[in-house]
């Protein structure tokens, strides 16, 4: 199975920290000018900073949250760095630039869909993935713990 997280020497989780940072200015770029330029980067930095992490550490649950993460991306990408939404109330306005609620663009099966309370297919995968992997390192703790013997 899978082993549980292992500890990381303090230089290596500075590392993480700082490609983190650096993700969440990007997203909060992109979010707050929907320019397609910060879209593609704040994609494909993320996917490749995603597939080696999931890759190299085989996660239980990387393969959807990588699957959520390439549906958002395609789809925004195709839609000049917006994410479209179908069946939400024209009334309903959105809070940055990033969402497009006119239902039309391109692969709107991909998009925000109102039957999903407001998330995409590709949020529900990273849903899934997330859970999936926060229930797998619950459980790979449990056992850990429960095999390792109590000493006085």
């Amino acid at each position: 199975m899978n082993s549980p997280i292992q500890v990381t020497p303090r230089s290596q989780a500075v590392k993480i920290y700082i490609k983190l940072a650096c993700l969440l200015c990007l997203w909060a770029l992109w979010k707050a000018t929907a320019s397609l330029a910060l879209c593609y980067l704040f994609w494909i930095t993320t996917l490749a900073w995603g597939v080696r992490y999931i890759v190299h550490a085989k996660t239980i649950g990387g393969w959807f949250i990588l699957l959520g993460i390439t549906s958002n991306a395609v789809v925004t990408l195709l839609n000049k760095g917006v994410m479209p939404s179908v069946g939400i109330p024209s009334t309903f306005r959105p809070a940055s630039p990033i969402w497009n609620v006119s239902g039309k663009g391109y692969w709107l099966a991909l998009g925000d869909q109102g039957a999903l309370y407001g998330f995409s297919v590709g949020d529900v995968c990273l849903l899934v993935g997330l859970l999936m992997f926060v229930v797998g390192q619950l459980r790979d703790n449990h056992t850990t713990q429960e095999s390792t013997p109590i000493t006085r």
